[in-house]
């Protein structure tokens, strides 16, 4: 009888839906391993939308070097492929080619166009899964930084000028000694430290500086620290955690609903949706499902969502 209730109560559809988790989440934290050079993984998202400037910029698009957590920040008119494209090239004619590049899974990064030029270059492109935001957490760092930043910066001054100051806060944030590598990305880039926003004089002193420094054993030390920075944040993260369940293809689930929008109420608002169906098992315990209360109208249609946004569909059988 106890067993027969048990499974009742579990496949309880309302449960199912309104009901939040408790305890530990399932799915452990899959760090992306770290290379010992600047620019070889790169990390980009769009921040906005600001008020439309003078110059018609109305967002900002963030890069960030995995390694040295060096950012270019460059003001856009939109989050298009157009605008990523153009800032890439010219990241790429200083910087080089990257070897990956981590975003989210916004329309300019999924468009057709993106993906031929990742492709033509030879870049590994790391999607993330929908409503994960840790998993491009270099941006979500140096963005809540840039706010804070400009907002200060542009205390006083027209709102329409805010894109005027963007180069001084990529400087200050470049200037700045990290917590994790005791160095400022731009001494990890280029070997010196910076004195503020770059002029010529300080361009010309970068090479003599670059005979003095031994770059390799900086950048070797460099590694060891956030590697071990790394194993700590896996430890404190997986402590809070469990060994995600698995899923295979074609199992029924629920998918956690998406935040409701500001200022409606939280308290009667399901906390999960379906029924979706497994269509692929991912690496790093993502999966792609496909809804299963749309297949008319878009029957193509697919996401990509984490373990920890996941629990089983489960039906009742009276007669077992």
């Amino acid at each position: 009888m106890r067993r027969f209730v048990q499974k009742y109560v579990n496949s309880c559809l309302n449960c199912l839906y309104y009901k939040g988790g408790s305890g530990r989440k399932p799915g452990l934290l899959n760090s992306i391993e770290k290379v010992a050079m600047p620019f070889h993984t790169v990390h980009i998202d769009h921040v906005g939308p600001f008020v439309r400037s003078k110059r018609n910029k109305n967002y900002i698009l963030t890069i960030v070097d995995g390694f040295t957590k060096f950012c270019i920040l460059e003001p856009v008119a939109d989050t298009s492929v157009r605008g990523v494209l153009k800032t890439l090239q010219q990241m790429i004619a200083i910087f080089g080619v990257p070897s990956r590049i981590i975003s989210d899974r916004g329309s300019a990064y999924t468009s057709l166009r993106f993906k031929k030029f990742v492709e033509e270059l030879g870049i590994k492109h790391i999607l993330n899964a929908v409503a994960t935001p840790r998993a491009n957490g270099q941006c979500e760092r140096v963005n809540r930084t840039l706010l804070n930043s400009l907002a200060a910066t542009c205390a006083g001054k027209p709102e329409e000028t805010w894109d005027e100051y963007v180069k001084v806060v990529q400087s200050g944030i470049n200037s700045t000694v990290h917590r994790t590598t005791k160095k400022s990305p731009t001494q990890l880039l280029f070997g010196y430290k910076p004195r503020g926003m770059a002029d010529a004089k300080l361009v010309a002193s970068i090479q003599d500086t670059l005979d003095q420094i031994d770059l390799e054993q900086l950048r070797k030390e460099t590694k060891e620290i956030i590697d071990k920075d790394q194993k700590s944040q896996k430890q404190r993260f997986d402590s809070k955690r469990f060994k995600a369940p698995k899923y295979a293809v074609g199992e029924v689930v629920m998918v956690a609903a998406s935040p409701v929008a500001t200022g409606e109420s939280k308290k009667l608002v399901a906390k999960s949706k379906g029924p979706f169906k497994i269509t692929a098992v991912l690496p790093n315990d993502r999966y792609e499902v496909q809804d299963l209360r749309n297949l008319r109208k878009a029957p193509n249609q697919r996401s990509i969502v984490a373990v920890d946004s996941l629990k089983r569909w489960v039906t009742f059988d009276a007669t077992q």
